[in-house]
């Protein structure tokens, strides 16, 4: 009998331990939740910007042809 209490104490030690990695390693709703707004966040700040490269390259562009025609 106590040779199955012994097995049965190591495979708790082990199955807590590999739980508590588990928990460690994966984010709770609360953390995942917050990441995907930054995101979201950062997806509309990068097009925003892209929006504005893209007008200072049009405007660059206009600036070049007045240049060639004077």
């Amino acid at each position: 009998m106590f040779p199955i209490f012994i097995i049965g104490l190591v495979v708790g030690i082990i199955d807590s331990y590999a739980f508590y990695k588990y928990k460690q390693s994966t984010p709770s709703e609360t953390k995942l939740h917050t990441q995907e707004n930054i995101i979201k966040q950062l997806e509309k700040d990068n097009g925003m910007l892209n929006n504005l490269i893209d007008k200072l390259y049009d405007k660059i562009d206009k600036l070049e042809n007045n240049l060639k025609n004077k």
